[in-house]
């Protein structure tokens, strides 16, 4: 069987599962050993005990757990409070100092228990807390010594070298803790991160979401998306000291943002942070991966959208736009107008010519009504050798000269076939299939009085 391989990332995920969750393992799942070693230690098999010591030191331990028991009823997986942790701290140390009482100059052996009390508070991200432990500890080591029969000078002696050691323990406890802790935060971010990437649709809205925890994972005060077109540089994402902000582009290092922040090459984006940032260069590498996916996926859903809602063969829009574009038209209650055109004899061209010949003509139509609509009109081929287009804001009289200059331009094109067009202007409220029926009307009137020619609905 293979070896598992260590995986630190994988434990630091464990550690920053709940915010307390350290603590309350430590408590409950280390109690019942914690109360069999204290039951050995405090109970030697050789005489004379001290009953009275026993008994305070029984008294004491048994309030350090019921202390504990009440701290976390009904809060599980939560950090405690400090008052909590002073009160858990005296309780124990008390009750180390009393059991070391009772059982006379031998019980040297319980100072192990003040490491623990001491190892245990340097989980907490508290300088004063650890402070406070260390002090409460040697003054326990101390008094239990004296209380114990020792002699001062032995117990001073005692004392320092054990506080040496525990003061060494402690700092290593609290570094190790300190980057699990760490660790934790910045796969946690990252998972926020990927998450944003997974979940957002909006390329430039799911940028904005990931650079806030971005900025936070790679400790800069300021970080922004960047576009860069012919030398001149567009902020397209920001962010400022943890919020979404301006961020100006002189404010930024494309320099060190170019080279390790790259997210898209085709459009030239690359993520920058502040003046004299110093990021991570791994974790700036995976911020840089999630944005590129995020990047990929913005663009394989245009190409699912352009799709979707254009033809094949033309590159107009199809149907599903045309009816998507006039919802929007109208719901603003401007209203729009619509030119419906129609290939006169198209069915023989196909017959004499072939449907490549056809295909190629409806091609070269849709160019050309491509290049005659404005900008914000929309043009669409509605079906078989049918086009149209809709033009916002505007009545039938407009329709119909931006159908005479279509006619005109057309007169000049090398295409075989003439059209004939349907006008029809929206009215308050009208549903599209109701504007397009009134202009199909009006197309098979002119088709009925000789082709070539337009006609307005009533």
């Amino acid at each position: 069987m293979a070896r598992r391989r260590f995986d630190m990332k994988r434990v630091a995920r464990s550690v920053g599962k709940a915010e307390g969750g350290l603590y309350y393992g430590m408590v409950w799942r280390g109690l019942p050993v914690g109360v069999i070693a204290y039951a050995i230690l405090a109970l030697p098999p050789y005489p004379p005990l001290r009953w009275l010591p026993i008994a305070l030191a029984s008294v004491t331990f048994v309030a350090l757990v019921v202390a504990i028991f009440i701290g976390n009823r009904g809060r599980a997986h939560r950090r405690p409070l400090h008052r909590e942790l002073v009160l858990q701290n005296i309780l124990a140390n008390t009750a180390t100092a009393f059991a070391m009482w009772a059982g006379g100059i031998n019980q040297g052996s319980l100072v192990p228990i003040l490491f623990v009390i001491i190892i245990y508070n340097s989980a907490f991200e508290s300088i004063w807390l650890n402070v406070m432990s260390w002090m409460t500890g040697t003054t326990t080591n101390l008094v239990g010594l004296l209380l114990a029969g020792e002699a001062i000078w032995n117990a001073v002696t005692s004392t320092v070298i054990f506080g040496a050691a525990a003061c060494a323990t402690q700092l290593s406890v609290a570094y190790v803790v300190g980057r699990l802790r760490a660790l934790a935060r910045d796969v946690g971010l990252e998972r926020e991160i990927a998450g944003y990437a997974a979940r957002t649709i909006d390329r430039d809205e799911a940028f904005q979401l990931m650079l806030v925890r971005a900025a936070e994972l790679l400790k800069v005060d300021r970080f922004a998306v960047v576009a860069t077109r012919d030398g001149a540089h567009r902020v397209v994402a920001s962010v400022r000291h943890g919020e979404p902000a301006p961020v100006y582009i002189a404010e930024l290092d494309l320099g060190a943002g170019a080279r390790i922040g790259a997210v898209d090459d085709e459009e030239h984006l690359r993520l920058c942070a502040g003046l004299g940032a110093r990021p991570d260069h791994g974790a700036m590498t995976a911020v840089r991966d999630l944005f590129m996916l995020v990047v990929e996926r913005a663009r394989h859903m245009s190409g699912l959208y352009t799709l979707a809602n254009s033809d094949g063969l033309t590159g107009l829009g199809n149907r599903r736009y045309l009816d998507m574009r006039f919802d929007e038209m109208t719901a603003d209650s401007t209203g729009c107008a619509v030119v419906i055109i129609d290939l006169d004899h198209f069915k023989a061209l196909n017959d004499t010519h072939g449907h490549l010949a056809g295909d190629d003509v409806l091609v070269s139509v849709a160019r050309l009504i491509r290049s005659v609509a404005r900008a914000g009109d929309v043009t669409a081929r509605y079906g078989g050798e049918e086009f149209c287009i809709l033009i916002p804001h505007a009545n039938e009289d407009e329709a119909a000269v931006l159908e005479g200059r279509l006619r005109e331009a057309w007169s000049q094109a090398d295409i075989p076939v003439d059209f004939s067009a349907g006008i029809a202007a929206s009215r308050s409220g009208e549903p599209i299939a109701s504007v397009l029926q009134r202009a199909d009307r009006a197309l098979y009137e002119a088709k009925a009085t000789g082709r070539g020619r337009a006609v307005r609905a009533v």
